[in-house]
């Protein structure tokens, strides 16, 4: 390990210097610096021969001791050399070359840390504060003045050192510049000494995290291995802090298309492309927690999954289990459900909700799951209709919310086998029953037509079967044929409506009033024998002789005959309705204008 951080260094130093002679050299060539180019470029070499040399003489150390306090000495001998090659390059009329004295400390702290990058720094600020005083008899002279030796500190340089040049002729360099830009150096030195220690601990820990994660990862695989690759649904342990993956489940590859080759320094939202990785980020930054619907891309396709966060402590790092249970096909099911035209609902036997479509919870808002819904699907004539009787599938018409529906239940057995359920659509049929008014009523006169009373008159007489009572009546508008020659169609339809509104008035809701075609009439009397009719149709005159059909200007009164009849128990439809027109025929043939009854 200690060869391994001297070697870095090495590595280190020796890129300086060449990146120093460089920045020289170029600023040389387009004469930016009047330099001895040929004296700086031999003393790189022989100082760059030097250290090579003494590094692979320093490589056969075993000692630690002995390879700590050589490479101190040979890094020394570094800064030493830049001082040097300060001097070279201008010295103190050169002073961003400085600069070049930061990163021999950043890395001596950042590799060796404790007190040697201080070391390094201290050796800088002492060289480069030497050939500054060396250079400088200004500085020299302005140190004195505060009472400091500087003449012990006189120097001339040897015959075969080069003399400092003047790569800026003209330029003065003043005592309290120089010593002002000496302090900053200095100053930047032990910050860059400090600096490093910082670097240096980052370092140390982000070494230790990859180590660390080295051996978790080779640790979770013993741990985890089984557990998930038995789990079928898709899993993945990642690191909190970065999202880093450590390792995945079998299911998880197979999930997400993904190779294991593929993983090595990925993070999760790298493989995952989530719609809202908002969401999952601030989950893992709790390190606990469930999306119940979390949609995300796999290839071209969409899926959706529940996302469930659990936080993993383990080795002084802290971790992230997520795991994903795959709802796509549930979510599709769904959404199948909810665009159905009928309302689902699924209840228990005890009528608790345990499923319900968009449209159930559009009609029961305020449905929720295990709400018991007995008393919101009661009607007044079976509170317990919804209750399926088996698995064979039952139908009733029932009206809830002001809505008539056509209800299919059907049971099943819920798991366990213990209790029933019961699966129950609700088809509205309001367009249905729009439809049938249509097909049961006469558009002009807003009535029941002939074909609701075909259908009607057979249960009124099995009605009457069964102990009820019932009246039929016939009723023709008299002289309707000279309505629509003499005053036009159009005052025949008034009169139609006039008659037909006449007539509604005097009877009850229970009552069947229907046009049977052109100016025939039928009225079924509920619980009514004939003499009692009989009585309805003669308000019915009174009534229609104070109103008489006003068209143009002109007046006329309306008249109808009709004949009354009480309905038969055991009778045929078309006995009833002989007794009935031979009532009518009887009162044309009387005159019209009147009703016969029989009985």
């Amino acid at each position: 390990m200690l060869q391994e951080s001297r070697a870095l260094l090495d590595v280190s130093w020796l890129v300086l210097i060449v990146l120093v002679f460089l920045a020289v050299v170029t600023a040389w060539f387009v004469r930016l610096l009047q330099v001895a180019i040929v004296t700086v470029g031999a003393s790189v070499f022989l100082y760059v021969l030097f250290y090579v040399v003494a590094a692979r003489i320093l490589d056969s150390a075993k000692r630690p001791r002995t390879i700590v306090v050589a490479t101190g000495l040979l890094h020394g001998s570094g800064i030493l050399f830049l001082a040097f090659l300060w001097h070279l390059v201008g010295g103190i009329e050169h002073m961003v070359f400085l600069l070049a004295f930061v990163l021999p400390v950043l890395v001596t702290g950042v590799v060796m840390r404790d007190w040697r990058p201080y070391a390094m720094a201290l050796v800088a600020i002492g060289s480069v504060t030497l050939v500054a005083v060396a250079e400088s008899p200004e500085l020299r002279w302005y140190l004195s003045l505060f009472g400091l030796p500087m003449t012990a500190l006189s120097w001339e340089a040897p015959v075969w050192m080069p003399a400092r040049p003047r790569p800026f002729p003209g330029a003065e360099v003043l005592p309290e510049e120089l010593l002002v830009s000496l302090g900053m150096f200095a100053v930047f030195q032990v910050a860059a000494a400090a600096f490093s220690e910082s670097i240096s601990g980052f370092v140390l820990r982000l070494s230790e995290r990859l180590r660390t994660a080295d051996d978790l990862r080779d640790e979770a695989q013993g741990l985890f291995q089984a557990v998930m690759h038995a789990d079928p649904s898709p899993s993945v342990i990642v690191y909190r802090d970065t999202s880093q993956i450590v390792y995945t489940s079998r299911s998880f590859l197979q999930q997400f298309l993904l190779r294991p080759e593929e993983l090595p320094g990925m993070a999760l939202f790298d493989v995952v492309r989530f719609h809202e990785p908002e969401r999952v980020r601030e989950m893992l930054a709790r390190g606990e927690g469930e999306i119940g619907s979390c949609s995300h891309q796999v290839g071209e396709e969409v899926r959706i999954a529940s996302v469930r966060v659990f936080r993993i402590d383990h080795g002084g790092t802290s971790y992230a289990y997520l795991g994903f249970s795959d709802l796509t096909e549930m979510y599709y099911l769904n959404a199948v459900l909810d665009g159905m035209q009928d309302a689902l609902l699924v209840l228990d036997e005890k009528g608790k909700l345990l499923y319900a479509n968009e449209l159930t919870r559009n009609l029961f808002p305020e449905a929720h799951f295990g709400m018991n819904m007995t008393a919101a699907l009661s009607v007044p004539e079976d509170q317990g209709w919804w209750r399926a009787s088996g698995p064979q599938e039952t139908e009733k018409r029932v009206r809830l919310r002001g809505q008539s529906y056509r209800a299919s239940m059907i049971g099943a057995t819920l798991p366990g086998g213990s209790s029933w359920a019961t699966i129950a659509t609700l088809r509205s049929t309001t367009e249905e029953d729009k439809l049938y008014d249509m097909a049961t009523h006469d558009p002009l006169t807003q009535i029941h037509n002939r074909r609701f009373f075909e259908e009607a008159l057979p249960a009124v007489i099995a009605r009457v079967d069964r102990g009820s009572r019932a009246a039929l009546a016939s009723l023709d508008l008299d002289y309707f044929k000279a309505i629509n020659d003499e005053l036009g169609h159009a005052a025949g339809d008034q009169a139609l409506v006039l008659f037909v509104k006449t007539v509604r008035e005097q009877l009850r809701a229970a009552d069947v009033f229907a046009r049977l075609g052109g100016d025939e009439f039928a009225v079924i009397f509920a619980d009514t024998g004939a003499a009692e009719a009989f009585q309805v149709i003669q308000r019915v005159y009174r009534n229609l002789a104070t109103r008489p059909l006003q068209v143009e200007g002109k007046s006329r009164l309306l008249s109808f005959s009709s004949g009354v009849a009480s309905v038969r128990a055991g009778e045929r439809v078309q006995d009833l309705l002989i007794r009935v027109d031979e009532a009518l025929y009887a009162a044309k043939e009387a005159g019209r204008g009147r009703c016969e009854a029989r009985d």
